[in-house]
């Protein structure tokens, strides 16, 4: 929990100067709604997921660059599916649009810049997928989360790898290497999914890895890339 606040406080430059901590979390809640919808709000806003301990409790993990600590090669790699390069076209965008909760227009939802991949637009039209940040207050962190929304839409490669108890390693880690020469990958994956898988007798046989590739490029950050937030409608005041 510690590194998660120490990787959300980090601070971010701004492109009007100054900096901001890379997630913070703003908003309300209903007291009928569901605890899991409030969390799943708080955790699209700030990149953030729950992982599992060693000593069987919970964490938060906050998205942050690394070099995975964890390599699942050939020796742990038993099988495949669904193995290709990119999203299909029916989950593949090309215009990442949000929505997010702006101070400056009395903490009402508004419509950020959208994250866009121009060459890819004139080259087959607009592909654009919506995302609502509701709990993010800046218009930098929802750029920074649209920028992270539009590597997952387009991943390099994307599969499900089945493996050994090697994999066990990968129990609560977001980001692994995956080397599998069949193929010539040798990349950073984000785990999606992880399941053990049980057989006869419930013995632990290993464990199945639904995963996409993710750059370090789609952690890498400048203010130029902050975009132009909405301008403030005054002709209601």
């Amino acid at each position: 929990w510690v590194a998660a606040f120490i990787r959300a406080a980090q601070a971010v430059p701004l492109a009007a100067g100054g900096s901001e901590p890379r997630y913070r979390l703003w908003g309300s809640y209903q007291l009928n709604e569901r605890p899991a919808d409030v969390l799943g709000r708080m955790l699209l806003s700030s990149d953030a997921r729950f992982v599992p301990t060693p000593d069987g409790g919970l964490t938060l993990d906050i998205g942050a660059w690394g070099e995975p600590t964890v390599t699942i090669g050939p020796d742990a790699i038993t099988g495949f599916s669904e193995l290709g390069r990119g999203r299909d076209v029916l989950s593949t965008a090309n215009t990442i649009r949000a929505t997010y909760l702006e101070p400056t227009q009395d903490y009402q939802a508004a419509e950020a810049d959208p994250w866009a991949d121009e060459a890819d637009v004139s080259e087959r039209g607009e592909i654009a997928t919506d995302v609502q940040l509701h709990m993010s207050p800046s218009h930098s962190q929802t750029r920074r989360l649209m920028k992270l929304a539009a590597y997952r839409a387009n991943p390099n490669w994307v599969g499900t790898f089945q493996c050994n108890l090697r994999a066990l390693a990968a129990v609560g880690e977001r980001l692994i290497r995956i080397e599998y020469p069949m193929f010539g990958i040798n990349s950073v994956f984000e785990v999606q999914d992880l399941r053990f898988n049980i057989g006869e007798g419930g013995v632990l046989t290993g464990v199945t890895l639904q995963v996409q590739s993710m750059p370090s490029a789609a952690y890498q950050w400048a203010p130029s890339q902050e975009g132009t937030a909405p301008v403030m409608d005054e002709s209601q005041g």
